[in-house]
Protein backbone atom coordinates (compact mmCIF):
# COMPACT_ATOMS: atom_id res chain seq x y z
CA UNK A 1 0.00 0.00 0.00
CA UNK A 2 2.37 2.70 1.29
CA UNK A 3 4.81 1.36 -1.45
CA UNK A 4 2.77 3.63 -4.02
CA UNK A 5 0.68 5.95 -1.78
CA UNK A 6 3.79 8.16 0.17
CA UNK A 7 4.94 11.43 -1.24
CA UNK A 8 7.85 10.76 -3.24
CA UNK A 9 10.08 14.09 -2.63
CA UNK A 10 13.09 15.16 -4.28
CA UNK A 11 16.30 15.23 -2.11
CA UNK A 12 19.60 15.89 -1.57
CA UNK A 13 22.72 13.07 -0.61
CA UNK A 14 26.12 13.15 0.02
CA UNK A 15 28.49 12.69 2.29
CA UNK A 16 28.86 14.38 6.21
CA UNK A 17 30.95 14.19 9.62
CA UNK A 18 29.79 13.27 12.20
CA UNK A 19 31.26 12.89 15.98
CA UNK A 20 31.69 10.07 17.59
CA UNK A 21 34.03 9.19 20.62
CA UNK A 22 35.53 12.63 20.20
CA UNK A 23 36.91 11.48 16.71
CA UNK A 24 35.46 12.08 13.64
CA UNK A 25 33.11 9.39 11.22
CA UNK A 26 32.06 9.68 7.83
CA UNK A 27 28.07 8.58 7.38
CA UNK A 28 25.90 8.86 4.44
CA UNK A 29 22.80 11.59 4.15
CA UNK A 30 19.76 12.45 2.41
CA UNK A 31 16.62 14.21 3.37
CA UNK A 32 13.95 15.45 0.99
CA UNK A 33 14.48 19.00 -0.20
CA UNK A 34 11.68 20.73 1.61
CA UNK A 35 12.05 22.29 4.91
CA UNK A 36 10.07 19.40 6.99
CA UNK A 37 10.47 18.97 9.74
CA UNK A 38 10.57 14.77 8.97
CA UNK A 39 10.80 11.76 11.46
CA UNK A 40 14.82 10.67 11.40
CA UNK A 41 16.45 7.28 10.60
CA UNK A 42 19.73 5.73 10.84
CA UNK A 43 20.62 2.58 9.16
CA UNK A 44 23.15 0.22 10.47
CA UNK A 45 24.79 -1.46 7.43
CA UNK A 46 26.20 -4.99 7.50
CA UNK A 47 29.33 -6.16 7.80
CA UNK A 48 30.69 -5.62 4.35
CA UNK A 49 30.57 -2.19 5.10
CA UNK A 50 28.56 1.40 3.63
CA UNK A 51 28.39 -0.10 0.46
CA UNK A 52 26.07 1.53 -2.66
CA UNK A 53 23.01 -1.15 -1.71
CA UNK A 54 23.28 0.67 1.90
CA UNK A 55 23.29 4.12 -0.43
CA UNK A 56 20.63 3.23 -1.73
CA UNK A 57 18.47 2.30 1.05
CA UNK A 58 19.60 5.80 2.51
CA UNK A 59 18.22 7.17 -0.47
CA UNK A 60 14.62 5.51 -0.67
CA UNK A 61 13.79 6.26 2.48
CA UNK A 62 14.34 9.96 2.37
CA UNK A 63 12.41 10.38 -1.18
CA UNK A 64 9.32 9.30 1.26
CA UNK A 65 9.93 11.57 3.77
CA UNK A 66 12.46 10.52 6.07
CA UNK A 67 15.92 12.44 7.46
CA UNK A 68 18.39 9.69 6.76
CA UNK A 69 22.00 8.77 7.95
CA UNK A 70 23.94 5.66 7.56
CA UNK A 71 27.23 5.92 10.00
CA UNK A 72 30.36 4.10 8.12
CA UNK A 73 31.02 1.97 10.81
CA UNK A 74 34.27 0.63 9.39
CA UNK A 75 35.96 4.30 8.70
CA UNK A 76 35.83 4.21 4.62
CA UNK A 77 36.44 0.38 4.33
CA UNK A 78 34.72 -2.27 2.91
CA UNK A 79 34.92 -5.78 2.34
CA UNK A 80 34.56 -8.58 -0.61
CA UNK A 81 34.57 -11.47 1.16
CA UNK A 82 33.22 -13.45 4.12
CA UNK A 83 36.76 -13.42 5.50
CA UNK A 84 37.46 -9.46 5.14
CA UNK A 85 34.08 -8.86 6.60
CA UNK A 86 34.85 -10.82 9.65
CA UNK A 87 37.75 -9.02 10.28
CA UNK A 88 36.52 -5.53 9.84
CA UNK A 89 33.52 -6.44 12.27
CA UNK A 90 36.28 -8.02 14.76
CA UNK A 91 38.10 -4.35 13.98
CA UNK A 92 34.69 -2.31 14.94
CA UNK A 93 34.48 -4.22 18.19
CA UNK A 94 32.80 -2.32 20.86
CA UNK A 95 33.02 1.00 18.63
CA UNK A 96 29.52 -0.01 16.87
CA UNK A 97 27.30 0.62 19.68
CA UNK A 98 29.51 4.82 20.37
CA UNK A 99 28.87 5.13 16.68
CA UNK A 100 25.04 4.21 15.90
CA UNK A 101 24.63 6.34 18.85
CA UNK A 102 26.59 9.05 17.50
CA UNK A 103 24.23 8.89 14.56
CA UNK A 104 21.07 9.22 16.37
CA UNK A 105 22.64 12.13 18.20
CA UNK A 106 23.40 13.80 14.67
CA UNK A 107 19.37 13.63 13.74
CA UNK A 108 17.67 14.21 17.35
CA UNK A 109 19.75 17.28 17.69
CA UNK A 110 18.89 18.35 14.26
CA UNK A 111 15.99 21.31 13.87
CA UNK A 112 14.90 19.16 10.52
CA UNK A 113 14.05 16.02 12.31
CA UNK A 114 10.81 16.45 14.42
CA UNK A 115 11.74 14.00 17.61
CA UNK A 116 10.26 10.95 15.55
CA UNK A 117 13.72 8.58 15.83
CA UNK A 118 13.75 5.05 13.84
CA UNK A 119 16.70 2.30 13.13
CA UNK A 120 16.92 -0.33 10.97
CA UNK A 121 20.17 -2.83 10.79
CA UNK A 122 20.79 -5.43 8.89
CA UNK A 123 23.19 -8.67 9.62
CA UNK A 124 25.83 -7.41 11.97
CA UNK A 125 24.24 -3.66 11.87
CA UNK A 126 20.78 -5.92 13.01
CA UNK A 127 22.54 -6.96 16.29
CA UNK A 128 23.46 -3.09 16.78
CA UNK A 129 19.81 -2.36 16.15
CA UNK A 130 18.72 -4.84 19.15
CA UNK A 131 21.36 -3.27 21.15
CA UNK A 132 20.22 0.24 20.74
CA UNK A 133 16.49 -0.93 20.80
CA UNK A 134 17.33 -2.61 24.70
CA UNK A 135 19.33 0.36 26.17
CA UNK A 136 17.40 3.40 24.46
CA UNK A 137 14.41 4.74 25.73
CA UNK A 138 13.74 7.13 22.91
CA UNK A 139 13.22 5.38 19.86
CA UNK A 140 9.89 4.62 18.19
CA UNK A 141 10.49 2.02 15.83
CA UNK A 142 13.12 -0.36 15.75
CA UNK A 143 13.52 -2.80 12.37
CA UNK A 144 16.15 -6.14 12.28
CA UNK A 145 16.88 -7.62 9.59
CA UNK A 146 18.62 -11.10 10.34
CA UNK A 147 20.24 -10.06 13.31
CA UNK A 148 21.69 -12.63 15.96
CA UNK A 149 19.11 -11.75 18.69
CA UNK A 150 21.09 -14.86 21.10
CA UNK A 151 22.53 -12.02 23.66
CA UNK A 152 19.28 -9.91 23.59
CA UNK A 153 16.71 -12.67 24.63
CA UNK A 154 16.45 -12.15 28.34
CA UNK A 155 15.67 -8.58 27.63
CA UNK A 156 13.06 -8.37 24.87
CA UNK A 157 9.97 -8.92 27.54
CA UNK A 158 10.88 -5.85 29.30
CA UNK A 159 11.72 -3.19 26.58
CA UNK A 160 8.89 -1.91 25.12
CA UNK A 161 10.48 -0.20 21.96
CA UNK A 162 8.36 -1.51 19.23
CA UNK A 163 10.52 -3.83 17.24
CA UNK A 164 10.00 -5.88 13.11
CA UNK A 165 12.53 -8.81 12.71
CA UNK A 166 12.99 -10.23 9.69
CA UNK A 167 14.63 -13.69 8.91
CA UNK A 168 14.48 -16.36 6.73
CA UNK A 169 13.54 -20.16 7.47
CA UNK A 170 17.03 -21.09 6.54
CA UNK A 171 18.64 -18.14 8.25
CA UNK A 172 22.42 -18.54 9.16
CA UNK A 173 22.03 -16.08 11.95
CA UNK A 174 19.67 -17.43 14.20
CA UNK A 175 18.04 -21.35 14.34
CA UNK A 176 14.89 -21.83 13.68
CA UNK A 177 13.81 -22.41 17.81
CA UNK A 178 15.96 -19.29 18.51
CA UNK A 179 13.28 -17.42 15.93
CA UNK A 180 10.44 -19.02 17.90
CA UNK A 181 12.21 -17.45 21.10
CA UNK A 182 11.98 -14.26 19.67
CA UNK A 183 8.64 -14.14 18.82
CA UNK A 184 7.45 -15.02 22.18
CA UNK A 185 10.09 -12.65 23.65
CA UNK A 186 8.64 -9.18 21.36
CA UNK A 187 4.82 -10.92 21.95
CA UNK A 188 3.43 -7.52 23.07
CA UNK A 189 5.44 -5.26 21.48
CA UNK A 190 7.19 -6.44 18.36
CA UNK A 191 6.28 -8.51 14.98
CA UNK A 192 8.63 -11.19 13.53
CA UNK A 193 8.20 -12.42 10.04
CA UNK A 194 9.86 -15.46 8.93
CA UNK A 195 10.11 -16.09 4.81
CA UNK A 196 9.93 -19.69 3.37
CA UNK A 197 13.36 -20.52 1.26
CA UNK A 198 15.29 -17.34 2.59
CA UNK A 199 18.25 -16.86 4.06
CA UNK A 200 20.74 -14.17 5.53
CA UNK A 201 21.10 -11.70 3.29
CA UNK A 202 17.78 -12.23 1.54
CA UNK A 203 16.91 -8.01 1.23
CA UNK A 204 20.57 -7.53 -0.50
CA UNK A 205 20.36 -7.37 -4.39
CA UNK A 206 24.44 -7.43 -4.26
CA UNK A 207 24.04 -10.94 -2.49
CA UNK A 208 23.24 -14.21 -4.64
CA UNK A 209 21.02 -14.80 -1.34
CA UNK A 210 18.95 -11.71 -2.61
CA UNK A 211 15.25 -12.95 -2.78
CA UNK A 212 13.06 -10.45 -4.55
CA UNK A 213 9.65 -11.91 -3.10
CA UNK A 214 10.96 -11.92 0.43
CA UNK A 215 12.37 -8.65 -0.17
CA UNK A 216 9.72 -6.57 -1.60
CA UNK A 217 7.11 -8.19 1.18
CA UNK A 218 9.93 -6.64 3.89
CA UNK A 219 10.22 -3.39 2.38
CA UNK A 220 6.02 -3.04 2.37
CA UNK A 221 6.18 -4.44 6.25
CA UNK A 222 8.58 -2.11 6.69
CA UNK A 223 7.17 1.29 5.28
CA UNK A 224 3.83 0.29 6.82
CA UNK A 225 5.75 -0.04 10.39
CA UNK A 226 7.47 3.02 10.18
CA UNK A 227 4.17 4.69 9.19
CA UNK A 228 2.58 3.24 12.00
CA UNK A 229 5.44 4.39 14.64
CA UNK A 230 6.88 7.22 13.36
CA UNK A 231 4.12 10.00 12.12
CA UNK A 232 4.22 9.26 8.56
CA UNK A 233 0.71 9.71 7.03
CA UNK A 234 -0.64 8.37 3.41
CA UNK A 235 -2.03 10.78 1.81
CA UNK A 236 -5.18 10.03 -0.51
CA UNK A 237 -4.48 8.45 -3.54
CA UNK A 238 -4.98 11.52 -5.49
CA UNK A 239 -2.50 13.60 -3.78
CA UNK A 240 0.59 11.07 -4.14
CA UNK A 241 3.53 12.65 -5.95
CA UNK A 242 6.49 11.50 -7.94
CA UNK A 243 9.29 13.71 -9.72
Amino acid sequence: MYETRLVQHRITSGYINIIAASQTLPAYWAHPEISGPFPGLVLIHEWWGLTQHIRTQVRRFAELGFYVIAPDLFNGKTADNANDAQALKKELDMLGVPRVNAAIRALETHHRVDGHLGVIGWHMGGELAYHVAMLRTDLDAVVVFYGNPKEYLTLMPADETPILAFYGDHDHTAAPEMIEKVKTALADHGQVVVYKGATTGFFNDDLPTYNEEAATDAWIRTLDFLCEHMGIVAPPDDSAAAY
